[in-house]
């Protein structure tokens, strides 16, 4: 059974900047959305509550920052009525971004 559970993304998961910060999902979770909603950033992911648990790595990047190598963009959004412009992509997944086993 796959589910789609949000998760708060908070500006101290963001190293200053760089970006990068990690979050615990569930094992082949696959985001589907990134974005602001009531003034916080989250990300959204179709997860099977009951797998196991992985470390996944991601970058936050605005308009103009440098983006690292081998990453796969997982979407964009707007905040503050779009005065910033902001890509989320995630480390060490394959160019399909399924979220298989990541180390």
């Amino acid at each position: 059974m796959s589910v789609v559970y949000k998760y708060p993304v908070e500006p101290a998961d963001v190293v200053a900047g760089l970006g990068r910060f990690s979050l615990i999902l569930p094992q082949g979770a696959r985001v589907v959305l990134v974005g602001m909603q009531r003034g916080h950033m989250h990300l959204w992911a179709i997860v099977d509550p009951e797998a196991s648990s992985v470390r996944r790595e991601f970058q936050l990047c605005g308009t103009g920052h440098t983006i690292d190598h081998e990453v796969v963009h997982l979407g964009s959004f707007m905040q503050n009525d779009g005065a910033f412009v902001w890509r989320l992509f995630e480390h060490g997944l394959s160019k399909t971004g399924d979220g298989g086993s990541v180390p």
